[in-house]
């Protein structure tokens, strides 16, 4: 079940973006501690994104050189987010991630605006 229900919130989170919203909670209600579920979500996460940014680069939408430094950027950041969620209690960082998740749900309807024209491609 809990796969099926995985498929499903990928494909929604593909399509309309806040997976995290659900699959957090999934994750941590299947007995999942809130580390363990937060890095399996980043899998999925990192594989999403992966696609997509293969997707819009061979749509010639994204290329490497609009991407380089904004991903050598991230990659710090990234590294210490992950050292720091590692090393914070188990129980602050699910009432950390509750919190986060009410926090955000107010902003789910909003729509971001595009900083640039729509292109459609389909892969």
């Amino acid at each position: 079940m809990l796969i099926a229900v995985s498929m499903v919130i990928g494909v929604v989170n593909t399509l309309a973006g806040s997976g995290s919203l659900v699959m957090l909670p999934l994750l941590m209600s299947f007995g999942l501690s809130p580390h363990l579920a937060n890095g399996t979500n980043r899998v999925a996460i990192f594989f999403q994104s992966l696609v997509g940014s293969l997707s819009y680069i061979k749509g010639g939408d994204l290329t490497l050189n609009k991407i380089s430094w904004p991903l050598a950027a991230s990659l710090p950041g990234a590294l210490l987010g992950a050292y720091a969620a590692s090393k914070v209690d188990a129980d602050f960082l699910e009432q950390f991630i509750g919190l986060l998740m009410i926090l955000m749900l107010p902003l789910y309807p909003v729509q971001a605006q595009p900083l640039a024209p729509r292109r459609t491609y389909h892969p």
